[in-house]
Parts: C-alpha cells; structure tokens; sequence
C-alpha cells in the first residue's frame, strides 16, 4: 500500500480569534490558552493548532526524539503569517514546515547554506525552498544532535537526501505565497493529501 501524507491547510487571514469561541473541537482550556498570547494572530494561531490536534490527533504525547506521536501516527505543525499547516502519516516520522515568501535580510543565505545549495539560491523563493526543506528534515528527525543548519541537507528539494546514513524524501510545494516543505524518513515515494480547512 502507497505512503500517504494528510496535510492540513488553515488560512487564517479572514478569520477572528473570537470565531474559535464556539468552536465545537475546542475546550474552554484551549481558548484560555490562546487567550494568554498579546496579539490576535499568535491567538488565532495558538488556536487552529489546537483544532488540528484535537480534531485528527485527539491524545498525543512527546517521544523520546522530540517528535509528537499518537497512537503511533506522527505529526507536525508549522505556521507562518496568516498560515498554520499540519501534517500526518500513520508509518513514519514526518517533518512539515511553511514560510511566506518575503525578502530576505543580507547575509541570511551565508546563514543557511554553503556549496551547491548556496549557489542554488537565486531569490527569495530559492531562499524558502532550501530554508523549509532543511527545517522540515530537522523536524522530522526530533531532537536528536544536529549540525549546523548550514550541513543539513535540503537538495534534491523534491526526492531523497541522506543525512547521518539515513534517508529522507522531502517534497515541496507552493501555496498562494507561502512555500511548504514535507519530509519523510523513508526512501520511499509517497502521495500528500491536501484537506484545506477553509
């Protein structure tokens, strides 16, 4: 049977904190705690990971990597700007991360890569692809010991790498102006599924 991938979309830019309130996935406790964050959109934020966990996770816990684990599904959350994304695979480990698609500071590209990756990098949006491709690997490891974010591999940005003898397949995708990057531990292909929430 073929991987798959469940990768849940939530655009948040037209949508209120207060809209959460009546939310029937959500606990009092979940709204207190999103309550807790200064701005709206970390609430809202704070808010639509707990809907994705409580409507497709239910109980979790952390294992020992690092790596959030459900009755042995794994997932990962990632947000940027007014987009908050889950992915979930019931075989292996998985990685997510989103970045929208913004100008980069100087000196950030030396930050993040060296060799042919830095020469890879032509604009901002070869910036993300790199950037989300290694955070999504580092993701999808845990908090095992890791290199600096310049020896984390992200080419081939869509197909295998190999990091620390092991092997990853990472798939990348472009949504609106965000970038999303998913990583597997597997050397296997496999098909994302996409459950946009609004």
């Amino acid at each position: 049977m073929a991987l798959v991938v469940d990768l849940y979309i939530f655009d948040t830019e037209n949508v209120s904190f207060s809209s959460f309130k009546t939310n029937k996935y959500l606990t009092k406790e979940d709204i207190n705690d999103a309550s807790k964050y200064i701005s709206d959109p970390d609430r809202i934020t704070h808010a639509v990971s707990s809907y994705f966990k409580r409507k497709y996770i239910k109980d979790y816990y952390i294992d020992k990597s690092g790596k959030p684990l459900s009755n042995n599904t794994y997932f990962n959350i990632s947000h940027s700007a007014n987009l908050v994304i889950m992915g979930k695979c019931n075989e292996l480990a998985i990685g997510v991360d989103t970045e929208r698609i913004v100008n980069i500071e100087n000196g950030m590209i030396d930050f993040i890569s060296k060799g042919i990756e830095k020469e890879y990098i032509k604009d901002n949006l070869n910036f993300f692809e790199v950037f989300t491709s290694k955070e999504s690997l580092i993701k999808c490891i845990g908090n095992e010991s890791l290199d600096n974010i310049k020896d984390i591999p992200s080419l081939p940005l869509n197909g295998i790498k190999i990091y620390k003898e092991k092997n990853y397949n990472s798939k990348l995708l472009k949504y609106k102006d965000y970038i999303i990057s998913v990583t597997l531990n597997t050397n296997e292909d496999y098909k994302i599924n996409i459950i946009n929430e609004n």
